[in-house]
């Protein structure tokens, strides 16, 4: 027997013993990054290799309602199915800015839409899913420029929207070829940042009405038909470079001169976006309304308010950048769009479309609407596309975009941001990666292109457009490679020329009575061949492997405060 005077000791030291393992476990959840698990939706919905099948069954009188009702963006009630699973009574609304406003004034009821599961049914969804965006490729004749832009952007490792091809149909009837899209809400938030996300911020200069929703295997090569696209229209003197080879031994064109022509313009009529354009302006909260308003997630603090003037404030004094800038992830974003020369975006006069996502005091930008990217917004200069300077990368004034312009005054961030693009011209294009993709996707989607019924584009412009990608990105990768080894200016346009067209490419529509229905067309030439599915390229979730040690932790605390309990009640030790 032990005497009771050591009981109290032993007592202690139980307890003491079991607060201790309290405080492990404590400081192990709040400094252990969260298992990332890729949710089941990334796999059954946004399946690259496949095109999605939906049907949205709506009432005459929803629909009607929809469309007369699109710029209000007001959710209707209908019935969806994806692939063979249906869910009933989700939310749908037509969805855009000025795509919205051109369908809405136009002939066309090919409107963009986003569908959203629980809007009348709480907590429900597809396969973890809740909300998604259906885009309707306007502005886009090859129907790739948006899936293209976020596999580059996926490529640099930036957090991106899962994506897929989507064939809808309405009440069982053909409707057209889409692109489906995860937006970036609870879901995506949660699959990259965890379940302890923070806070995103989506803002818009001048937005009609978004943000109504806060938060709470390779195809056979059988059809000789389709044509395949490759780089024999391309300047040969161009020579891919060497992956394994970073001593680039590209010789310029002779007819090449260091003369240029003048830096990017503002466009005229450049309204005022000081907010969404991060620039700073003082330290009231008050002055960055637009901002604040544009919150994605819910409970936005003073303090948050108080981290996102101190990120500005560091982006216009230039010091301490890293402490409140993701600096890797946005040379990485803005690598992938100087390349793009997405126009559409922070990058241009209008500084919308990007969503800022800030956690711990650190901002970082994810990527969004991308259709009018591959140089079709704002430029209508084949030539300027082409030479579009990668160290002044934005149309306004670089003081007007300091998200870019205080990375680049720092030699270090310039060099990690010319290294991506390296990247790109090495191992996206020049390796025919790019142009495999292409191919790739052309099998996939162009019966489906054939037979869009409400395509704004005819077929003869898909194909002219998917050849007039390839010229882009070839003519685009050279003028980079030449800027970089400073044979082209970095900061004004240059003189490279180019057979681009960039009016195949699209853009969005001005004739407001024009006609968006397509045309039966019999001439298609060239034999498809060689299809080579791209490699894909994914972020890996992190898998923890101390969650056992974790529950055995609890299980160990419950067994010694049981014990504790049991011999403060019998004041003694059997031994």
């Amino acid at each position: 027997m032990i005497k009771e005077k050591y009981i109290n000791k032993i007592s202690y030291i139980l307890l003491s013993i079991a607060l201790f393992l309290c405080f492990i476990i404590y400081f192990y959840n709040k400094f252990t990054p969260e298992t990332l698990i890729t949710p089941e939706y990334v796999n059954k919905i946004f399946n690259k290799d496949k095109v999605l099948e939906i049907n949205i069954e709506i009432s005459d009188e929803n629909f009607k309602k929809l469309k007369e009702n699109a710029l209000q963006e007001e959710y209707v009630v209908a019935n969806i199915t994806i692939n063979d699973t249906t869910i009933n009574n989700v939310g749908i609304r037509a969805k855009g800015n000025s795509s919205l406003q051109q369908v809405s004034s136009s002939d066309s009821d090919r409107f963009s839409f986003k569908v959203n599961f629980s809007e009348y049914i709480s907590d429900q969804n597809l396969y973890g899913l809740e909300k998604l965006v259906l885009n309707n490729m306007i502005g886009d004749t090859t129907y790739m420029k948006e899936y293209l832009s976020y596999d580059l952007i996926e490529f640099l490792g930036v957090n991106t929207p899962a994506y897929a091809f989507a064939n809808i149909k309405i009440n069982n009837n053909d409707w057209g070829l889409y692109l489906a899209i995860e937006t970036l809400e609870e879901d995506f938030l949660e699959r990259y940042y965890g379940k302890d996300y923070g806070n995103l911020y989506k803002p818009e200069s001048n937005k009609i009405g978004d943000n109504k929703d806060k938060l709470k295997s390779p195809p056979n090569n059988k059809n000789d038909n389709k044509p395949i696209f490759q780089n024999n229209t391309y300047n040969n003197n161009f020579q891919p470079l060497n992956n394994s080879n970073t001593n680039n031994t590209f010789q310029p064109p002779n007819d090449i001169n260091k003369k240029t022509s003048s830096m990017p313009n503002s466009p005229p009529n450049m309204i005022n976006n000081k907010e969404t354009a991060l620039v700073y302006i003082d330290d009231n909260t008050s002055s960055y309304s637009k901002i604040f308003d544009s919150v994605v997630t819910k409970g936005l603090t003073e303090v948050d308010k108080n981290n996102f003037i101190k990120m500005i404030k560091s982006l216009n004094t230039g010091e301490n950048i890293e402490k409140y800038i993701n600096v890797d992830e946005v040379l990485r974003y803005f690598a992938a769009n100087t390349f793009l020369v997405n126009l559409d975006s922070y990058a241009g006069s209008m500084k919308h479309n990007y969503y800022l996502y800030e956690e711990n005091g650190i901002f970082e930008i994810l990527p969004w609407d991308f259709n009018l990217s591959f140089g079709t917004f704002q430029i209508n200069d084949a030539s300027k596309v082409v030479n579009f300077p990668i160290d002044t990368p934005v149309t306004d004034s670089m003081e007007n975009s300091p998200l870019i312009s205080s990375l680049l005054n720092i030699e270090e961030y310039k060099n990690l941001y010319h290294s991506y693009l390296n990247d790109i011209v090495n191992n996206y294009v020049n390796n025919r990666y790019f142009e495999n993709k292409i191919n790739y996707l052309n099998e996939l989607i162009y019966e489906y292109v054939k037979n869009d019924k409400t395509s704004f584009y005819t077929l003869d412009e898909y194909i002219l457009g998917i050849e007039n990608l390839l010229i882009f990105a070839n003519d685009r990768a050279k003028s980079i490679y030449l800027q970089l080894n400073n044979i082209q200016p970095s900061t004004e346009y240059g003189t490279l020329e180019t057979t681009l067209n960039l009016d195949a490419l699209g853009h969005m529509p001005n004739d407001k009575n024009k006609e968006f229905n397509k045309n039966n067309n019999q001439n298609i030439k060239n034999n498809i061949e060689n299809k080579i599915k791209s490699p894909n390229i994914n972020l890996n979730n992190k898998i923890n492997t101390l969650i056992l040690l974790k529950i055995l932790l609890y299980f160990l605390l419950i067994i010694i405060s049981l014990i504790y309990v049991f011999l403060y009640k019998n004041k003694r030790f059997n031994i």
